[in-house]
């Protein structure tokens, strides 16, 4: 097994089990190995978030459940950890990150972390959490992309030699720009916020809209309103179809249970999109 197709099956172990701690840290086991530049910093950054990860969630299910209490020795390694991972980070793990990521988000993003305190640094594009990119932050134009002018959004062209696949350079599906196919496939991502989407608030529920024909609309405009491409992945909530007088709607009762059910979308429509 050459070194090549050894990384990309421990990093598919990664993708395929990304609640699982094992496949990240054999992963991290191979970067010690490998000894490329950055390989032992990034080894020991996984190693550090993974426990940093356990250790809060062992100390939140004693909160929520009664679960048992955090040894001396995890408390007092909290702080430690901590500055570890930020140093860890600072000096070789954003970089490494950042070239893991797909080649136009590397050039267009920076990496940042959640800082003691929970809160987000400037310029946010994607967070690590237990070792690998866990969310990521971005327009709607970034994660979908916007209508190739060669194919026009079908993805296929009858060429006079013959042929159906649009050659555009950079279409993926039809689509220009789009970051969500690439990204899913490199990093175990759980968590997608789109920057400049908002629900529509009306009698205490949160609706996402959408229509078949989005040509018309103005994406920059009307912050509630998808792509029916995204749209049509929603789960959970009252689905109201769409018809001559309103466009398709999708109510949720709470503002996060409308963020998340767009997120889960965002994620299921990148991972069933090819690349």
């Amino acid at each position: 097994m050459t070194e090549m197709t050894t990384h990309d099956a421990l990093m598919a172990a990664v993708l395929a089990s990304p609640d699982d701690d094992l496949p990240r840290l054999v992963y991290a086991d191979h970067l010690d190995e490998r000894d490329g530049p950055g390989d032992r910093e990034r080894a020991e950054f996984i190693r550090t978030q993974v426990e940093l990860a356990r250790i809060r969630k062992k100390n939140f299910d004693r909160i929520q459940s009664g679960g048992p209490m955090l040894t001396q020795e995890e408390s007092a390694s909290v702080p430690v950890l901590t500055e570890r991972e930020r140093k860890l980070w600072k000096d070789a793990s954003q970089e490494s990150i950042r070239n893991s990521m797909p080649a136009a988000t590397s050039r267009k993003y920076w990496c940042v972390h959640r800082d003691a305190d929970g809160n987000l640094g400037p310029a946010l594009a994607v967070v690590a959490r237990r070792g690998f990119v866990d969310e990521v932050r971005c327009t709607l134009a970034d994660w979908f992309g916007r209508n190739c002018l060669s194919c026009h959004g079908d993805s296929r062209i009858e060429y006079p030699e013959g042929g159906r696949q649009c050659r555009q350079f950079g279409c993926v599906g039809g689509r220009l720009g789009a970051i969500g196919p690439a990204v899913v496939r490199s990093h175990p991502i759980s968590r997608v916020i789109l920057t400049d989407r908002e629900p529509q608030q009306d009698g205490g529920e949160y609706m996402w809209a959408s229509a078949s024909d989005t040509s018309t609309w103005r994406f920059d405009v009307h912050h509630d309103t998808l792509p029916m491409e995204i749209a049509k992945h929603l789960k959970g909530g009252r689905h109201h179809p769409e018809s001559r007088s309103i466009v398709a709607q999708w109510w949720h009762d709470t503002d996060q249970h409308a963020y998340d059910a767009l997120s889960a979308a965002l994620l299921s429509w990148a991972k069933s999109t090819p690349i």
